[in-house]
């Protein structure tokens, strides 16, 4: 069961930050910003604050896992849907019509690729605990281990960077309505 629950996270977070990320680069950021990690990590910790609290089951690897899951695919399903519903970017190529390229797929998924990039070695670097934890702890330890600490970690991590690094540069790109 854990690895299922491992592989089904793995797989469709893989495919949901991508998708964040192209919707980045087409210039949605409300819509990547709803599919971001934090995002999923908050609705699973308010499960698991809901599955303690309320329902008073006890925290394992496969609740959190299976809640991990449902929440990651329902975010991926909302963000797919959302960027194939998008219209394609306008080209100045043909006067403001339709680009045949841009309409494409991997157009597409190229104007996220920078963000996926960042992203990417973020993860890397960020989770040397993890890979620590898997050497130093017996198995089912560090998964527990490793699971809490990417969550606590996605939770933590942006609320300081948005406060020194993003937000002023987002400010003012609102304030000269360079963005949504």
């Amino acid at each position: 069961a854990h690895l299922a629950l491992a592989s089904v996270v793995l797989s469709a977070e893989s495919i949901r930050l991508t998708t964040s990320d192209v919707l980045s680069g087409l210039g949605h950021t409300g819509w990547a910003a709803a599919l971001a990690h934090q995002v999923r990590a908050v609705l699973v910790m308010a499960g698991l604050v809901v599955q303690t609290a309320v329902l008073g089951i006890g925290v394992s690897v496969v609740g959190i896992l299976s809640l991990m899951a449902g929440v990651t695919v329902s975010l991926l399903g909302v963000g797919l849907v959302r960027l194939w519903q998008l219209e394609p970017p306008p080209s100045s190529a043909h006067h403001g019509g339709l680009s045949p390229v841009a309409a494409q797929p991997m157009p597409r998924l190229a104007l996220g690729l920078p963000f996926l990039l960042v992203d990417l070695v973020a993860v890397l670097v960020a989770r040397g605990d993890v890979l620590l934890a898997g050497r130093a702890f017996r198995p089912d330890v560090a998964v527990l281990y490793s699971t809490a600490s990417v969550l606590a970690a996605q939770l933590s991590t942006p609320m300081g960077l948005a406060s020194v690094a993003l937000a002023p540069v987002v400010a003012s790109q609102i304030a000269r309505g360079g963005l949504d």
